[in-house]
């Protein structure tokens, strides 16, 4: 996993929930929506515009707001057939929960979130995942909401349930610069004591340039050494932005100062772990701040550990215990996999990541308290499984002396669940083996100890047939009983 320079102030300002994330389009690029040219160009088709988009586009030097007044001046000056081309170009054909950015914002635990987004993913997520959630588009919205209804949603540049609401042309955003609407009323009431993290926003953006304009506006009478800094998150460095960003109290965040992510998809995996990684590194116990109840699972998490697993043989590897924790960010990753909530979208993928995490014989050679509290969770959330039996058999046979693993083991787990499960005949060879090898790292005299035990006890079962559907055959059940003997005999 990647690591990312997060400043501490922001990281104590999430946990105290005194951080308003701002969101813009690009937060929802995971979810194929179009960006502000791809969308205006499908509603120049809708309209039936007289001219071709690139003579628009042209014709108004590539601003967004100029093509938009035009559009809208053409479709009769009405919003209406351009709220329903929005709305139908704002629609993710993608399952809800795959986006793992909206996952992770759930998780930083906001009190507000404001979004100049038309569309309804950040809510609907927080539906899809049992949250409280307000949404604020109508001034009658701000006048009736007390924050007591969840996490509050305000879309300070409309809803599309709403066409009057919707702020896209130019004439429509000057006219959010003179005067405050209730909204704008609400927004610097929300701001005072707490930071703005804006996200989705590029460095042309035209929304992020007026909203940071209307905020110096609101905070004008606040000493400068009295204001809670803001952040703005940016994928590549800009030295000329980001001057001028400081000079007005913006602290930039680079998420990939090399210019790595080269493709859109490459982006979007990048944002991804860099929401997983605020998240993680805003709480360390997986809970969401304040509230205390656990986060929520996302595919970059599950992501990030397929990818540290790779294409790992089943068979123990002895020889490197461990060397799966020595990559960057695993143990956080499995920590963070055994303590919070899967959505019921995820449980297919996170059960395959669980199966080859604690099936992993290299994990179980290191002792780790995190694989314990793993093979707990797995068992709570699956019940009993082939994966299960096998799992706790290696560790039982893996842990190093003295190692309280399995202490960990006996005072959380199901015990029953772990053999109503039977095993493969590979599963049987591959604990034969390893039972092979404790043994032949024993020297006569040891003290005995627990491993050796359970290797003695699992090859026991293996032989009455207890932990296969048909009996091993008498290659396994040789090498089984040799096992038994010769452990029998230290």
């Amino acid at each position: 996993m990647r690591q990312f320079a997060i400043p501490d102030e922001l990281l104590q300002l999430l946990a105290q929930r005194r951080v308003i994330p701002f969101i813009g389009a690009g937060f929802s690029s995971t979810r194929a929506l179009p960006g502000w040219n791809d969308m205006l160009e499908r509603l120049a088709a809708d309209i039936d515009s007289p001219l071709r988009f690139d003579e628009i586009h042209k014709a108004c030097r590539g601003d967004p707001l100029q093509i938009a007044e035009y559009l809208f001046l053409i479709s009769g000056g009405t919003i209406g057939p351009i709220g329903q081309s929005l709305s139908g170009q704002l629609r993710a054909e993608q399952p809800l929960l795959e986006s793992s950015p909206h996952i992770e914002l759930i998780n930083l635990g906001a009190q507000q979130i404001y979004t100049t987004n038309y569309d309804d993913l950040i809510e609907q997520t927080y539906r899809s995942l049992g949250q409280k959630v307000e949404v604020v588009a109508l001034p009658r919205d701000v006048a009736v909401s007390h924050g007591d209804a969840g996490t509050q949603i305000v879309k300070y540049h409309g809803d599309l349930r709403y066409a009057e609401t919707l702020v896209l042309t130019e004439c429509q955003y000057y006219q959010r610069l003179d005067f405050d609407p209730p909204i704008d009323l609400k927004f610097r009431s929300d701001l005072f004591g707490r930071s703005v993290l804006f996200m989705g926003y590029n460095f042309q953006d035209v929304n992020i340039r007026i909203i940071w304009f209307k905020l110096k506006q609101m905070m004008k009478d606040v000493p400068q050494d009295e204001r809670t800094p803001s952040y703005i998150v940016r994928f590549e460095p800009n030295e000329v932005i980001e001057t001028l960003d400081a000079a007005v109290g913006l602290k930039t965040i680079v998420i990939d100062p090399n210019a790595a992510a080269a493709t859109a998809d490459e982006k979007n995996a990048l944002f991804a772990e860099f929401m997983l990684s605020l998240s993680m590194q805003a709480s360390s116990e997986a809970t969401i701040p304040l509230t205390g109840e656990p986060m929520f699972v996302s595919s970059a998490l599950l992501d990030g550990l397929r990818d540290a697993l790779g294409d790992e043989p089943s068979s123990p590897r002895r020889n490197s215990p461990g060397s799966l924790f020595l990559l960057p960010g695993v143990s956080g990753l499995i920590d963070h996999l055994a303590r919070r909530r899967i959505p019921d979208d995820l449980g297919p993928e996170a059960h395959d990541v669980f199966v080859r995490l604690i099936t992993s014989g290299d994990l179980w050679a290191t002792g780790s308290p995190l694989v314990a509290a793993l093979v707990i969770r797995y068992s709570e959330v699956y019940g009993a499984s082939r994966a299960l039996t096998l799992g706790v058999a290696l560790g039982l046979m893996s842990a190093d002396a003295g190692s309280p693993l399995s202490l960990r083991l006996e005072h959380g787990l199901d015990w029953t669940l772990v053999w109503q499960r039977t095993l493969e005949h590979n599963d049987a060879e591959r604990l034969i083996a390893l039972g092979e090898r404790e043994l032949e790292a024993r020297q006569v005299g040891d003290i005995p100890d627990l491993d050796r035990a359970y290797a003695i006890d699992i090859a026991a079962r293996l032989v009455a047939g207890e932990l296969t559907e048909s009996p091993l055959g008498d290659k396994l059940t040789h090498r089984a009983k040799a096992l038994i003997d010769q452990a029998a005999g230290f």
